[in-house]
């Protein structure tokens, strides 16, 4: 009856509801700023009956057992004006997501492609476009029975990302951040240019023709960037590796290509970093002057021996804590609940010389377009070396002969690429000027190689019988017969590292057990009980009981040729466990004191190559080098920290198979149009995406089932 006589009043004033509810919500000027008819106006907007007017007016209730149809009431008009409102509010906030979606032109650098991190791209998305994040958060979960909200295993939110980035490059082609750097991704992961396109019309990628317009900007910007670094740089000294590769080509038109070209060449990386010291002009001439010098003096073996014995005591340290750490590392040791886990004695011992650590330490690859030319012959690496200071941009004769009397380039490779370019050097001492006689050459032999070499000498001597002692034993013993021939090619080095790992954990294991038994410990569990000085001391008693000088010696008086040989088997195994990690942790000092000892090795194991290797840098190091050439080949020629940790150091070599893995394997290039020329123009491009892929997977966790493994 209120409600009637409400109405009734208002139709007396000369109203309609709808009139009236017009003039009454801002719709006549005098009643908005009436002070009276505001006041009742906001407690109204207020108060909780206008929603409920709202959602009525919307979705006007009727009776549970009504048949009729629901009234329409004000669905329509509602629906439009939410539709409208939601666009307006939405578009605003794309607007605002703009900033951080924009490419910023036509710069292809790794810090622009890899800008993307997904996190930060999730906060800025739930502060710059709340009500937007919200809609899309409550649209992809459905509703079950009641209003209930049906959760899913499945995490939304790279979706929605995606969503967001696919509707900004709809409205604004240069916001593609997101699109370049899937594109890049997809392409070289073996999307083919169709798939490419395909995407491109979703929206989630770039086309094929700007991937590939991309690919030579790129190249040309890099290959650009190093020239600069190199002309800016006179005096800091360069750092390149090269090595051979094979490729495939194939034959798309017989009825024209009746042979495939030539698949041998040659790939080179320039290794740059900021920290590097700048030399003077004059070092190049004092390094002619010393190596004068030294070739009339060579190094003895008396000098060799001397030094292989002042290095002992420090070798033999590491030999005692490797020793140990396989009893820490043990299931039945259990190091994590060892009470004193932290103690000094039981830590490594104290690098002779550690490289730095962190994220300048990092070297920059470049790498070079590949050449078409076979790394075999004196004349072949000469060409190769003639092609990459053109690369360099040492291109005029003045840069030339700035180049052969100022500057120095270390050249890292294996033995056979090192020896090339030392017997070019013999080969061309005659010549008239500095540049072509190769006197700002230096060639650094590689540690991987070195340790391949290592590992193929340690098989040949200790390769035994089947049912005798030595890695045959082992090999059997595992069903690892693919081992018993050694070789240098494919992944016989992975494999042979992983079981001789195995082989030297059991035999120590062993070795601890008897020196266990003389303390009256029966399992070596029960060594948790004893002090980290007297686990210290029981490891220096099973080195000089099992592997030392001392113990060879006695064992050869005695005539024991059977433990004589276990003895020089745990010393050369314990030995090769501490070089590697040298090579792991950045000690390249102890790598240093390792060369008479690998000397010894290699000449007594007819490998007269590496010998040679290890002879020159001997004669390097104390004769022909000034001491800053000496300090630099150890900080900056051996390892690289492709990560900046203290674990992850590397040598240089095989950073290089690395990149001639990702030219061959990871980044291949097919088709007709893949010649010398195309794959040059890629080639100097593939850091870049490597850096590219490894940031998609590492955001999108889409590698995590192989980054990390359960203990086995």
């Amino acid at each position: 009856e209120r409600v009637k006589a409400v109405i009734d009043f208002i139709a007396e004033q000369g109203f309609t509801v709808g009139s009236f509810l017009d003039a009454f919500l801002w719709g006549d000027a005098t009643c908005s700023h009436n002070d009276h008819i505001r006041n009742t106006r906001t407690t109204f907007m207020r108060s909780k009956e206008w929603a409920h007017v709202v959602q009525r007016a919307y979705k006007p209730p009727r009776p549970s057992k009504s048949k009729k149809a629901r009234p329409e009431a004000a669905r329509p008009a509602m629906e439009a004006f939410a539709l409208k409102t939601t666009y307006e509010i939405v578009d605003n906030e794309l607007q605002q997501l703009d900033s951080i979606l924009r490419s910023t032109g036509d710069s292809y650098r790794i810090e622009d492609l890899t800008v993307i991190h997904l996190g930060h791209l999730l906060r800025e998305v739930e502060t710059r476009a709340p009500k937007f994040w919200s809609l899309l958060n409550a649209l992809c979960r459905r509703k079950g029975r009641g209003g209930k909200v049906i959760f899913t295993n499945r995490d939304p939110t790279n979706s929605l990302l995606l969503i967001i980035a696919l509707l900004s490059y709809s409205r604004n082609r240069l916001c593609n951040r997101f699109q370049r750097l899937l594109g890049i991704y997809f392409k070289f992961k073996g999307l083919s240019a169709r798939g490419c396109d395909a995407l491109h019309l979703l929206g989630i990628t770039m086309s094929s023709r700007w991937l590939n317009n991309a690919v030579v900007k790129t190249s040309n910007a890099v290959m650009k960037e190093m020239q600069v670094i190199v002309s800016c740089n006179p005096g800091r000294p360069l750092n390149l590796g090269y090595d051979n590769i094979k490729l495939v080509f194939q034959i798309f038109s017989p009825m024209f290509d009746k042979r495939a070209p030539d698949g041998h060449g040659t790939v080179a990386i320039l290794y740059y970093r900021e920290d590097a010291p700048i030399f003077p002009p004059s070092l190049n001439r004092r390094l002619q002057e010393q190596r004068r010098i030294g070739m009339a003096n060579p190094i003895s073996w008396d000098e060799i021996l001397e030094l292989a014995e002042q290095s002992y005591p420090r070798i033999e340290e590491s030999m005692i804590f490797e020793a140990l750490d396989i009893l820490l590392q043990s299931d039945e040791f259990s190091v994590e609940t060892y009470k004193w886990r932290d103690a000094p004695e039981i830590q490594p011992p104290k690098p002779v010389r550690a490289l730095p650590i962190g994220p300048q330490t990092i070297p920059r690859q470049f790498m070079l377009r590949t050449m078409p030319i076979p790394e075999q012959s004196y004349d072949d690496n000469l060409r190769v070396i003639e092609k990459i200071l053109e690369q360099l941009g040492y291109t005029s004769s003045d840069e030339l002969r700035k180049l052969g009397l100022e500057q120095l380039i270390f050249w890292l490779g294996d033995q056979l690429t090192v020896s090339r370019i030392r017997g070019a050097q013999r080969m061309r001492c005659q010549d008239f000027n500095s540049t072509d006689r190769l006197d700002f050459s230096i060639p650094v032999w590689q540690w991987l190689h070195g340790m391949m070499a290592l590992e193929k000498s340690l098989h040949k001597q200790y390769l035994g019988s089947e049912n005798g002692f030595g890695f045959l034993r082992a090999f059997s013993l595992l069903g690892r017969f693919d081992l018993i021939k050694s070789g240098t090619e494919g992944a016989f080095h992975e494999r042979f590292e992983h079981v001789l790992q195995q082989v030297i954990i059991a035999y120590v294991r062993e070795c601890w057990l008897i020196i266990a038994k003389e303390q009256r410990i029966d399992k070596l569990e029960d060594l948790r009980k004893l002090s980290p000085t007297r686990l210290r001391d029981l490891a220096r008693k099973l080195v000089d009981t099992f592997g030392s000088p001392s113990a060879l010696h006695t064992l050869k008086i005695h005539n024991d040729e059977v433990r004589r040989f276990a003895a020089m088997f745990l010393r050369d195994l314990l030995q090769y466990l501490a070089l590697k990690r040298a090579n792991r942790t950045g000690d390249v000092g102890f790598m240093r004191l390792m060369l008479p000892v690998m000397l010894f090795r290699f000449v007594g194991g007819q490998n007269f190559q590496y010998a040679t290797e290890i002879l020159e840098t001997l004669q390097g190091f104390h004769r022909e080098w000034p001491e800053e050439i000496c300090d630099y080949i150890m900080s900056h020629c051996w390892l690289a920290n492709p990560h900046g940790k203290r674990d992850t150091f590397t040598p240089i070599d095989r950073i290089t198979e690395q990149g001639v893995k990702d030219i061959k394997v990871t980044n291949p290039t097919e088709g007709p149009n893949a010649d010398w020329d195309h794959r040059a123009t890629l080639h100097p491009v593939i850091p870049i995406i490597r850096q590219v892929s490894n940031h998609v997977e590492q955001e999108f966790r889409t590698w995590t089932r192989y980054s990390a493994h359960s203990r086995p």
